[in-house]
């Protein structure tokens, strides 16, 4: 009988095989004896000059399997070995305190370290592993140098367990050799988790007993979001068989890759992807995304200590314009607060944070960030198409500050009067939309489209908001059906109210429910023309897209209006 184990997602996927358990230079047996100042400075930067050409290599490798975008976490790698903070202070560390090169590392690096953990930032917390990752690595050159890298000797296929697989541990195997990944730590945004989704390597987190698992006989399986230690010959079964069909679908759907995604009456619909960094970027050239739908900038932010400045923002704002021309660009404005919790912006604690002091509320009243972020994006905007959208909206005086703002700043970036969407349009050719999440914007939307040049319906929220259940709840997912009337007919309202007010206003949806095939029909019955989802999701969509009619399709809408249950809407669109 087999044992069962929960654990949290980075990657999805399938696999089964023996475990390969990483093992580190313990840090207790590191007091050796001092060989004098000058000789332990010389190793330490020895140790250092090895490092950063490994990391060099490693990013060169990283381009050729995972992409420019992922190469990038080591070349920030590089330059954090430059730093002075670590490679001074840490040369220092001997000089002063008559240490070897392996305690000082150890020394300056845990307190870096330590600093980036006491943060009350989730980002910053996985970003502390990126540099322990650094240590580890300059402890494996002291101490052993011709062992740095994950080997595997006998050639077999194995699944990669340790406290927290690194990039550089992950980058250095065999990538036809590894099957998946198991960490003790982790996180879906680490820079672990995107070079496996770049990879498309199964990978888990949050299972503490990984030394347990060497050697021995495991099985992921990320739909159910377990593994499984020595499982039995029907349990391996189901997972290959698993794999295989995973397989044999990702196989079948490439056939759809360079398609145009247009149903059989030639309506349009552009499939877009949702990303939250430059590094997601090789996913939507992978799945031949059509544009971003969504790009997510609280990640900027929850990167550093600090707001990153107007210069840090425009770099990441053209990078993103530039690759995806010609193709449009959706970048919503800081999305803090909720579940997105930034420490250094001081939101206050609250017993509701999602529906408290966060992101459209929060950016109105702390200008100095939300006009340096507008400025960085209008500056941008000449590199591509951009269209800034405004999150969490629930009332017309939101939008018109927030376009009041906008108008502000870009009167000063070009020395003219703007002061109304004429005179901005003149100047820019930027659209302004706001995301449809909250059921007051639903209400609204006929006033609302008369201010903004597009919407996007953001269901993921839209969904908890309107059956006012946490979609994390395990007790209330029953209310959490993406078939529900309610919220399919809050978007046919939404969709509805909008267009009386101008017949071609542009509207996308850019939740869950985008990349939901069951209901595309729907969408396209309702004139939906953009639908933003995660870039792996975007093939299966384009098939169901290219069976469709939408002349047919537009007879659903009525249908889904007049149905009761979750039941009726699923019999109806299956």
């Amino acid at each position: 009988m087999s044992e069962s184990f929960s654990v949290s997602v980075m990657s999805d996927g399938f696999c089964v095989g023996s475990v390969k358990t990483i093992t580190h230079i313990s840090e207790d047996n590191l007091n050796k004896a001092f060989l004098g100042i000058d000789a332990e400075v010389n190793r330490l930067q020895v140790a250092f000059t090895k490092l950063k050409s490994r990391l060099q290599g490693l990013s060169e490798k990283t381009k050729q399997e995972a992409g420019a975008e992922a190469a990038e976490i080591f070349e920030t790698h590089v330059m954090i070995c430059e730093d002075p903070e670590f490679y001074d202070e840490s040369l220092k560390a001997i000089a002063e305190k008559k240490i070897n090169a392996e305690l000082a590392v150890v020394k300056i690096a845990d307190h870096l370290i330590e600093t980036m953990k006491s943060m009350d930032n989730d980002y910053m917390n996985q970003r502390a592993n990126d540099f322990n990752d650094l240590k580890k690595q300059l402890l494996q050159f002291l101490t052993n140098p011709d062992e740095t890298d994950t080997k595997n000797h006998s050639q077999e296929k194995f699944i990669l367990a340790g406290y927290d697989i690194t990039p550089s541990e992950l980058m250095s195997v065999d990538k036809n050799l590894l099957l998946g990944l198991i960490s003790q730590v982790g996180g879906s945004t680490s820079h672990t988790a995107i070079l496996a989704k770049n990879l498309q390597i199964p990978a888990v987190f949050e299972f503490s007993n990984f030394q347990a698992l060497n050697k021995k006989f495991v099985a992921i399986d990320t739909d159910k979001k377990r593994i499984l230690l020595e499982p039995t010959d029907i349990e391996i079964q189901e997972i290959k068989t698993k794999s295989e069909k995973a397989e044999k679908e990702n196989q079948r759907l490439e056939k759809f890759l360079n398609l145009d995604s247009k149903t059989l009456d030639g309506f349009l619909v552009n499939l877009e992807s949702n990303i939250a960094s430059v590094e997601d970027l090789y996913l939507t050239e992978k799945f031949n995304s059509k544009g971003i739908g969504l790009f997510r900038t609280e990640f900027l932010y929850m990167k550093s200590t600090s707001a990153p400045n107007e210069s840090e923002q425009f770099k990441n704002y053209k990078t993103i314009l530039e690759h995806q021309k010609p193709h449009s660009v959706v970048i919503r404005t800081l999305d803090a607060g909720g579940d997105k919790h930034i420490d250094y912006l001081k939101i206050p604690k609250e017993d509701n944070p999602f529906l408290g002091f966060r992101a459209i509320r929060y950016c109105l009243q702390n200008l100095d960030i939300f006009k340096t972020q507008i400025k960085a994006l209008l500056k941008a905007s000449a590199f591509g198409n951009l269209r800034i959208m405004f999150p969490m909206i629930s009332c017309v005086e939101e939008v018109i500050a927030a376009k009041k703002i906008t108008f502000e700043v870009a009167s000063k970036l070009t020395n003219k009067i703007i002061n109304d969407d004429k005179t901005f349009k003149e100047n820019f050719s930027v659209e302004l939309g706001i995301m449809i999440e909250t059921p007051a914007a639903v209400i609204l939307s006929s006033q609302l489209a008369k201010h903004v040049d597009f919407f996007s319906i953001g269901t993921n929220d839209l969904s908890q908001y309107t059956c006012a259940a946490d979609r994390t709840n395990k007790s209330v997912q029953y209310l959490t059906s993406v078939y529900h009337p309610a919220v399919l007919n809050s978007i046919i309202q939404t969709v509805e109210n909008s267009r009386k007010v101008k017949k071609d206003f542009s509207i996308g949806i850019c939740g869950n429910l985008a990349a939901e095939s069951s209901l595309t029909a729907l969408w396209v019955g309702l004139g939906i023309n953009h639908l933003s989802m995660n870039p792996t999701a975007i093939l299966k969509v384009k098939e169901k897209l290219l069976n469709l009619s939408q002349a047919k399709c537009v007879g659903l809408v009525e249908q889904i209006k007049a149905s009761e249950t979750n039941t009726d809407v699923e019999k109806i669109l299956n």
